[in-house]
């Protein structure tokens, strides 16, 4: 089993996989200045540690690398949005964006060679047609968001080129499940859930008409975890379920399993959502075996959870 650096291991997506490498015998050092949200207390400590940090803090960083013999990097950190501004975008890149050139220069350091980075599926294709968008199609991301992870995808593969680094760039489409933040600005099952929960007015972009790919946490963890244990490196994946369902269907789906009515305000187009995005998971299926949950099985587990 390898010693993996999680970096972003608080967030949601950074909570449900560490929880799961842990659980598949993974030794974690987790890098965020919160710790993760699930119980990490049936774990070890020599199986799990967690550094409190931010990637900009080059001395606390390298100290990890020096401290801990490190197998992999897992890069989850992302500190904007589809929806940031320009002035988001600057400041995401003297936190975000140099930090994780310099992360690059210190794996080189200290021979790490293997590194995962979360990319974005949704965000990287920009406006496609009903096909479903595979990993070889032209990246055209219509946000800085997008941008910003196709741009450290291209430096990935320079280092790769320049030095030998191994990678995994993951592409997921919308994922959902337990630990994401409801008062966060994405995230549309989990806001639709707590706004049944809570009796508010959902309010959505559009006329609920676009079509988003929806994948259930676990399925996500899983495959990372499948993909990692293959040693496969140099490889993208679209992480996804393959399958599109227009918002207004999503909103209707989650008031039949939840037995309640919501209240639904629709707003104006945005120009950065591409109405029809949906990725194709072919080559993922045929390295690993994968079989995501449908959407309404997904849904009704999450909403169970909640319920709890």
């Amino acid at each position: 089993m390898a010693r993996i650096l999680l970096f972003g291991g608080s967030g949601f997506l950074g909570s449900n996989l560490c929880e799961a490498l842990l659980s598949a015998g993974h030794q974690v050092v987790v890098a965020d200045l919160v710790p993760p949200r699930f119980d990490f207390h049936p774990f070890s400590s020599e199986q799990y540690s967690y550094v409190k940090t931010s990637l900009s803090d080059e001395k606390i960083v390298e100290s990890i690398f020096e401290e801990f013999e490190i197998d992999a990097v897992i890069h989850m950190v992302s500190s904007i949005i589809p929806a940031s501004s320009f002035q988001d975008l600057i400041l995401a890149s003297a936190t975000n964006f140099i930090p994780s050139l310099k992360l690059i220069e210190l794996m080189r350091n200290h021979h790490v060679k293997r590194l995962v980075f979360f990319s974005t599926g949704g965000a990287m294709y920009g406006r496609s047609d009903e096909r479903a968008s595979v990993e070889s199609d032209e990246a055209v991301p219509l946000n800085y968001y997008g941008w910003m992870k196709e741009s450290f995808e291209e430096y990935i593969k320079l280092n790769a080129r320049l030095w030998g680094l191994e990678f995994l760039i993951l592409r997921p489409s919308n994922p959902y499940g337990k630990y994401q933040n409801p008062l966060n600005p994405q995230g549309l099952i989990t806001t639709i859930f707590h706004k049944i929960m809570t009796n508010d007015k959902l309010e959505i972009w559009g006329d609920g008409t676009v079509v988003r790919d929806y994948i259930h946490i676990k399925d996500l963890c899983s495959s990372v975890i499948k993909l990692i244990q293959l040693s496969t490196w140099n490889e993208i994946y679209n992480i996804s379920s393959g399958v599109g369902t227009a918002v207004k269907d999503v909103i209707d789906l989650a008031m039949n399993i939840s037995a309640k009515s919501i209240g639904v305000i629709y707003k104006s187009n945005r120009k950065i959502d591409a109405p029809c995005s949906v990725l194709d998971n072919t080559k993922l299926c045929s390295a690993i075996e994968f079989n995501p949950m449908a959407l309404e099985q997904g849904m009704r587990l999450y909403w169970s959870e909640l319920s709890k």
